[in-house]
């Protein structure tokens, strides 16, 4: 049949526009669930610059035991260096 078959084609192929694509850095998630009723903790890790980004749960019952320390701490020096 004609047309299968061809002896003297040739063809050249020239790039007129280049573009770069952005380069896809490693990232990793991190989901925990650390209570049952509450939603998972999302963590994203940039596995090239090693930034952290997530939103980490808050006790305030915890903070405020904590901040109380502090105070009691900060008390206890200014009075021990009184005397």
């Amino acid at each position: 049949m004609p047309g299968d078959s061809y002896s003297d084609l040739t063809w050249r192929t020239s790039v007129d526009w280049e573009s770069l694509d952005p380069i896809l850095v490693p990232v990793w998630v991190f989901a925990v669930r650390y209570r049952g009723d509450k939603p998972p903790l999302r963590v994203v890790i940039n596995g090239q610059t090693g930034k952290v980004h997530g939103k980490a749960p808050l006790s305030w019952w915890k903070i405020t035991i904590a901040i109380t320390l502090a105070l009691i701490a900060i008390a206890t020096i200014v009075v021990v260096s009184q005397q």
